[in-house]
């Protein structure tokens, strides 16, 4: 998602599984009933992506309110009340929607607090808001964590082993074709952190006398994207380059709340041609932001990039793709993205009973026809056919070299 030097932790910490617990029930039944009104009310005004999850999949999460309800009424305990409400959110089919779970809770606060700690201005105001979401639920999260027998979260990851992450999981350059072609492989732009600068700067000091540089992330799911734009971008550049794109934002209290000072009269995207059909100045108010992306310092890189991508690209990366087909800062190839990118840091609120923070995307970002990204997602200039990532890699590396770099 573009929202410039955020953390996008959400769609990674999501997806972890319930542990073995006790059982307990300390909320009532009305608790559970109001907490559940409150999920439903909330997402209903603020949700975006409703008529996309139903032209999508036929599938309308609006009217599964009556047998919502009843299976949160039919709950004998607090764990199986966790249970169900999660998987009402996951029935949105959105990696960036979901309860925030026990078993993430304690990392998580680590990775905003750290956030606050290094950025300045608008972003850490963004991850302070986070943090204090964070804070005000604790004692109700410590409640959780000791249900689902959650374990104390070990000490912080050392620098050492932050730089052999990097090394051997995220990070990697091959050069072939006698020094012609440099393939750097980014497999997430999660955690970002001074040893993941430290070390793209590395490797792209490393490509200077290229002829052509593969960026390849097809199995980057996302991150942050200052990962990209702060320590990959700017060292391949030679002049400033501006990036703006355009959302919708649902007319619900948080939503407006949070990106209020974003505003624009609806007439700004009304032409759009692939405009979707749910997205009316009756349901939705525009919104835009821009960013311009400087050089740092004189490139030395004089030769061609390719941004190689594929399915699983999404959030962050899936921004990056974006970025580079609207500017033409590199040739675009593969298979279509994951989507849900150009947006920002998803919406949280809490449930007021069990104090379960709720998190969305309330940010609806538009490709430049119109489309919406989460929807449309992000077609290459070259596709490639085949499933096999490594397969794609090796062919666009022998096309480059047979057709001297030409499309």
């Amino acid at each position: 998602m573009m929202d410039f030097g955020k953390q996008t932790l959400l769609a990674v910490v999501l997806t972890f599984l319930a542990l073995p617990g006790n059982t307990q029930n300390r909320l009532t039944e009305q608790q559970k009933k109001e907490d559940f009104e409150c999920l439903y009310r909330t997402l209903r005004e603020n949700y975006p992506y409703f008529q996309v999850l139903k032209r999508q999949t036929g599938f309308d999460w609006l009217a599964q309110y009556d047998r919502y309800r009843s299976e949160i009424e039919q709950t004998s305990d607090d764990r199986s009340f966790y249970e169900t409400m999660s998987r009402v959110v996951r029935e949105l089919r959105n990696g960036h929607a979901g309860i925030v779970p026990p078993q993430a809770f304690d990392r998580m606060v680590d990775a905003f607090g750290a956030a606050t700690a290094e950025l300045k201005g608008k972003a850490a105001r963004r991850y302070r808001y986070w943090g204090e979401q964070f804070e005000q639920v604790r004692p109700k999260y410590d409640y959780w964590k000791e249900l689902f027998g959650v374990p104390p979260v070990p000490p912080g990851v050392s620098a050492e082993e932050k730089k052999a992450i990097y090394d051997v999981r995220n990070l990697s350059l091959r050069i072939v074709d006698s020094g012609r072609v440099a393939w750097l492989r980014i497999d997430s732009f999660y955690p970002y952190s001074p040893e993941y600068t430290e070390r793209v700067r590395q490797l792209l000091d490393s490509v200077r006398g290229c002829e052509h540089l593969i960026v390849d992330i097809q199995r980057n799911r996302g991150g942050a994207d200052g990962a990209w734009m702060k320590d990959v971008v700017p060292y391949l550049i030679r002049k400033p380059i501006r990036f703006r794109t355009w959302a919708v934002l649902r007319h619900g209290e948080l939503a407006s709340k949070r990106y209020m000072k974003r505003l624009y009269p609806f007439r700004r995207i009304a032409d759009l041609p692939k405009l979707p059909e749910e997205v009316t100045p009756e349901r939705f108010t525009v919104s835009s932001m821009e960013s311009v992306i400087r050089p740092a310092g004189k490139s030395d890189f004089e030769g061609r990039i390719w941004l190689l991508v594929g399915p699983k690209v999404f959030s962050a990366s899936e921004t990056f793709a974006a970025f580079a087909k609207a500017t033409g800062w590199a040739t675009v190839v593969g298979q279509r993205t994951g989507g849900d990118g150009l947006g920002i840091d998803p919406l949280v609120f809490t449930l007021p009973h069990s104090g379960l923070l709720v998190n969305f995307p309330g940010w609806y970002a538009l490709n430049p026809d119109g489309s919406g990204n989460f929807e449309t997602r992000t077609r290459p200039n070259i596709e490639l056919r085949g499933d096999d990532p490594a397969e794609t890699a090796e062919r666009l590396i022998d096309r480059i070299i047979r057709t001297g770099g030409d499309e």
